[in-house]
Order: structure tokens, then C-alpha cells, then sequence
């Protein structure tokens, strides 16, 4: 595939996840000369940069200036300032789009049987020597996780994906927030967009005591986000690893929502529980190997979000056009070299 189909259907997708998310989006009055990009323009030369490889926003911008030229005119007058203003701006539908473009997917497989959900760390400070300084307040802490365990300072993503690859849904939140809160928000958000952000006083009913610290469970310590990053319900079957084990945990998304979360410690795991999961940690290994997903480079919570947001888009959008081309879903397409 050349550079040339890939960039228009990227925009096409794009502005019909648009169209379908925000048929006549509301136009806020503004001042000065009105802006060289549409909004869907804006958008899928943001998602095109996500392939650059280093997380630099100023690197992505000088490529989208040197190649997609001929497809987005108006680029080659846009200030780095603004555009990064603009995307902040644009982080809502931003979001969205993932979601639906996992919904088109799911339409040309005819529905999906099963979800896998699992978490992963989004470092955004490395380990040195010398000064201490933090660029975050209670949206990052310090977290022990990955293949690894090791310690990192940052975030924890938790994403759920279909059997192809698409995320359908995701939540992020401090590094230290354990599997359950992130997938406990993520059900609620499904089942009530304007739910509350889960805390251990409203679920103490359900869960009871803790086995740890005098009985008393530790919540998230930061805000966890995006309610709308959370994605539609779907059939309501998880495939999660150990970390979203616990029978009082079970029971109660089995109850309250509907989801069925099956673990390596579930009394009958399916005799094909690892080969199914095993696509969530394939989602995670590009989204990490070839999307950048533990370089952002970001500087404020704000940037964080949105470049989450632009890269799982890149991931959904990449399997999309591939199951229309009659490609193996995963197939990796790097429109930069």
C-alpha cells in the first residue's frame, strides 16, 4: 500500500467517524482568520503523525509538512503553537473515534464473541540522577508492573480489544492504580457515561473487607480518565490475566453490569483461554514497538490525553483499512519510510 491511498483513507475514515459522532458539530465563534485544516483534516494528519516513531509532536509536524503536502494543502501555513493548541482542543472527539471505528470493524466481522482486557505502564519520566522534578500532580505516580516489574514513574493504560485487534475501549490512570479499579471504571463508564469515578467508600458494600492493610482497600490516587474513552457495551465476555482476579470483584460486575471477566483463576476456564488472550498483548506490543505508546514525551496532563487518544486511534484505524483491503488485520503499515 502507498502513502498516497493510505493517507486518504485514513481521512476518510476519519470524517465518517465524524459525520456519524457529530452530524453538525457546533461552530464557536472565534477570532482571527479562520483555520488551514478542517476539523477532520486537523485530526487525520495528527493520527498520520502518530507513525513517526519518536513521540515528538515537533517531528511530526515537520514530516506531515514534507509528505502530506499534496493531500492537506493548508498544512504547509500551520504555526507548531496552534496545532498543538488545537489538538487539546480536539481531544473529545479524538476519543470518541475510537470507539466507533472499532464499531465499523466489528460490523464487517459480524460481531465479536469475546473481548480481551489487560494494562499495561506509559512511563513519562525516566530514572536519573540528580534533581528531582515532576511535570504531574496526582495524575502520575510511581507503579511497579509490566513484563518486567519494574518501577516506573507515569500512568497505567487499560484497554479492552476484540479478537481482530480493534480497541473497543480504554481507561488510564496513575501508575500505582491496581487492574481492578481501571477495569471496575471501565464497566461502569459502559454501563453510565456520567457515572462517578469508582472509590473504595462506595464499593465497600460489595467487596467487603480487604486481606491487606487492617481491612482497608486502596483506591485510585488520581483521576482516572476518559469517560468516553470507555467505548459501547458489548457482549459482555472478558478474557483478563491474574490481575482482575477476585471472586468478590467478579461477582460484582457479573451483577451490576452484565460482564462476565474470566481469569486464570475462574473454577472452568475455557481449554482456549491463553490463545484468545493472546491478542491484547500483540495490540499492546505494537502499540508500544510501533506507535511509541511509552514515549509520549508529553509535558502536561492534558498532551497525555490526547496523544493516548491519537495513537489507539492510529491502531484501530491501521486494522480497519486493512480488513477493507483483504490484509491479515495486524498488518503493520509504516507510512514514514
Amino acid at each position: 500500500m502507498d502513502l498516497d491511498t493510505f493517507a486518504a483513507s485514513v481521512y476518510v475514515i476519519v470524517d465518517d467517524s465524524l459525520q456519524e459522532l457529530e452530524p453538525e458539530p457546533a461552530q464557536r465563534p472565534r477570532r482571527g482568520r479562520p483555520p488551514r485544516l478542517t476539523v477532520s483534516e486537523a485530526i487525520a494528519v495528527f493520527i498520520l503523525m502518530q507513525w513517526c516513531g519518536r513521540g515528538s509532536e515537533r517531528e511530526g509536524l515537520c514530516w506531515a509538512k514534507m509528505r502530506l503536502r499534496p493531500f492537506f494543502p493548508g498544512i504547509a501555513e500551520v504555526k507548531q503553537s496552534a496545532f498543538n493548541q488545537r489538538m487539546r482542543a480536539l481531544e473529545g472527539p479524538l476519543t470518541r473515534i475510537v470507539g466507533a471505528v472499532a464499531q465499523r470493524a466489528e460490523a464487517l466481522d459480524g460481531g465479536w464473541e469475546f473481548e480481551a482486557i489487560d494494562s499495561t505502564a506509559m512511563p513519562l519520566m525516566a530514572r536519573r540522577r540528580g534533581k528531582r522534578g515532576r511535570l504531574f500532580g496526582s495524575e502520575a505516580a510511581i507503579g511497579r508492573g509490566g513484563v518486567d516489574h519494574n518501577w516506573r514513574y507515569g500512568m497505567k493504560l487499560c484497554a479492552a480489544t476484540g479478537p481482530t485487534g480493534c480497541v473497543t475501549g480504554f481507561v488510564a490512570g496513575p501508575a500505582n492504580t491496581e487492574d481492578r479499579w481501571l477495569a471496575e471504571a471501565l464497566f461502569s463508564w459502559r454501563n453510565d457515561p456520567a457515572a462517578n469515578q469508582p472509590n473504595p467508600d462506595r464499593l465497600a458494600a460489595d467487596l467487603g473487607p480487604a486481606h491487606r492493610n487492617q481491612g482497608a482497600r486502596i483506591g485510585p490516587t488520581g483521576p482516572l480518565w476518559p469517560p468516553e474513552g470507555a467505548g459501547p457495551k458489548q457482549g459482555g465476555d472478558y478474557l483478563a490475566d491474574k490481575g482482575f482476579a477476585g471472586a468478590m470483584w467478579e461477582l460484582r460486575w457479573r451483577e451490576r453490569y452484565h460482564c462476565r471477566v474470566t481469569t486464570p483463576e475462574s473454577p472452568d476456564p475455557p481449554p482456549d483461554f491463553s490463545p484468545k488472550r493472546q491478542i491484547v498483548e500483540t495490540v499492546f506490543h505494537l502499540l508500544i514497538d510501533r506507535l511509541s505508546l511509552r514515549n509520549l514525551r508529553a509535558r502536561s496532563f492534558a498532551g497525555v490525553r490526547t496523544r493516548v487518544a491519537a495513537k489507539l486511534d492510529a491502531l484501530n484505524i491501521g486494522i480497519l483499512i486493512n480488513r477493507l483491503f483483504n490484509l491479515p488485520p495486524l498488518t503493520f503499515f509504516n507510512p514514514t519510510t
